[in-house]
């Protein structure tokens, strides 16, 4: 009977362990998107700084770096999985990233976190794609660790920092900008080419609060 109760108190203990280092580990992983989304410990870029130095694959396939962010203005999105304001703001910007032409016009998306993969589904049709560790690294490099960020870039340098498209300022952004698809030119870049981002405009539901 001894034994039965020690084997039974020791298992039971162990559950509790167990149990205390799980929740350990959500609460932390919380308290990290919550610290990110919320703001709080958070930077940003600054308007005038230069473009890191960053190298990407793609989730289609597409190599690109710094060097594609040398020519006119383009939108940057910063997404992190397991973040509602960002999933809230994910049909407005398939929306808007569908309006694009159909000449390969896309803006970029980085997505950080464990599970990009509805992030990547949603929007990779339209958008370039980043995830993954490479996503982290993308967002360190641009100092990024608030989300959503939307990052306004040109000539090499950041321009504008929001939350929203409205607070990059929509109109700034109108016939220029936006990494180019396949079939796209621009004569900057590496390969991918970059265009315009005409049609952002009809994105609806991109106000969700950071």
């Amino acid at each position: 009977m001894n034994l039965l109760l020690w084997t039974v108190t020791v298992l039971n203990t162990l559950i509790a362990l167990a149990a205390l280092g799980l929740m350990l580990v959500v609460s932390r992983r919380y308290r990290e998107i919550h610290a990110m989304v919320s703001g709080g410990g958070t930077r940003l870029p600054l308007p005038g700084s230069g473009v890191p130095d960053f190298a990407v694959t793609t989730t289609d396939g597409h190599d690109l770096d710094q060097d594609d962010l040398a020519g006119p203005d383009r939108l940057i999105a910063f997404l992190l999985s397991g973040c509602e304001p960002c999933a809230a703001q994910l049909p407005g910007l398939r929306r808007a990233f569908a309006a694009l032409p159909d000449d390969g016009l896309r803006p970029l998306v980085v997505v950080s976190g464990e599970n990009a993969e509805p992030y990547a589904a949603e929007l990779g049709p339209y958008a370039y794609v980043v995830e993954g560790e490479q996503a982290r690294q993308v967002a360190e490099a641009f100092g990024v660790t608030a989300f959503p960020t939307l990052v306004e870039t040109g000539g090499g340098a950041v321009h504008k920092v929001g939350g929203t498209v409205a607070e990059i300022g929509l109109d700034t952004l109108r016939g220029t900008g936006a990494l180019a698809g396949p079939g796209a030119s621009s004569g900057t870049g590496t390969g991918t080419g970059l265009g315009t981002a005409a049609g952002l405009d009809a994105a609806n539901g991109l106000g969700a609060a950071r």
